[in-house]
């Protein structure tokens, strides 16, 4: 039982990793907190579902379809919303995401009317099992595991190798220096927005056939993704990663072998604590500035 509750954690925690990226990556080079994210991934997890259901198109070529979506929404969103309320205070731009957040729920029902019931979503993996000793895992909750952390690599390698991660980092250390330097920051905005869409767009993709596929299926990932990032450091890639797979860890197996009604209040409850005890998170380091 303790295997089967920790392989269903980490693939739980890494859905709650890949969103927790997501906001961080917009965080980090625009200072923006996203709390439209949640929906953002839901319009384009139903977007996949038309694709393979109603078109008939293959799973592969539905999501690579819906990622390019994703990234033009995420840019539109970024580019005509976004940006020109960046010139107001921090907790303008906040309220404004708020309110992308009910008129993206507002849009989805729109475009797609049966969004308030519930449907199942297809799974990228099979739905069969493993047994492994006493224990019978599921494909599925290994698959999803194993694509997070595969998204989590090339995401890392992405920030470390290539040019414009390169710019994307330096502008999240110093965005006045990285302008200096020669870094457009609209651009590094509009292509962080565009990839907090597709991070979006995967982990619904990935969390969906756990739940059923309607309009509010995002709602308690967001959170817990969100709890995942303050936890890790939020600034810190790395502790954001980490923070999701304890959070997936945390409530699956308080939910296994104390209580499946009180799984959300204990998570809750641990962020708080982290927090007590090291504010900045588990992996972000407190910088002392000498004057």
């Amino acid at each position: 039982m303790f295997l089967q509750l920790v392989v269903s954690g980490l693939a739980g925690g890494a859905v709650y990793s890949i969103v927790g990226l997501a906001l961080v990556v917009i965080y980090k080079a625009t200072n923006v907190m996203n709390f439209a994210q949640g929906e953002m991934a839901m319009f384009s997890t139903f977007i996949t579902y038309v694709l393979i259901t109603d078109a008939g198109l293959p799973y592969g070529v539905a999501v690579v379809l819906t990622l390019a979506i994703s990234a033009v929404a995420g840019v539109t969103l970024e580019r005509f919303i976004v940006r020109p309320a960046a010139r107001e205070s921090l907790l303008t731009v906040a309220v404004l995401t708020m309110g992308m957040f009910y008129i993206i729920n507002f849009f989805t029902l729109r475009v797609f009317p049966f969004g308030v019931i519930p449907r199942r979503f297809p799974s990228l993996f099979p739905r069969s099992t493993v047994s492994v000793g006493n224990a019978v895992l599921s494909i599925q909750k290994l698959g999803t595991f194993c694509a997070g952390l595969v998204l989590v690599l090339l995401l890392g390698a992405f920030y470390r190798y290539t040019k414009f991660g390169i710019a994307m980092r330096a502008s999240a250390d110093n965005s006045e220096a990285a302008s200096l330097m020669g870094v457009n920051l609209n651009r590094v905005a509009s292509v962080s927005w565009a990839l907090a869409a597709m991070l979006g767009a995967i982990a619904g993709i990935l969390v969906a056939p756990f739940l059923f596929l309607d309009v509010l299926f995002m709602k308690f990932t967001l959170i817990k993704s969100l709890c995942a990032a303050v936890m890790g450091g939020f600034t810190s890639l790395p502790g954001v990663v980490l923070g999701g797979l304890l959070v997936g860890l945390a409530e699956n197996l308080f939910g296994g072998y104390v209580s499946t009604d009180f799984k959300n209040s204990f998570v809750f409850a641990l962020i708080l604590i982290v927090l007590f005890l090291r504010p900045q998170g588990i992996m972000r380091r407190t910088r002392v500035i000498k004057v």
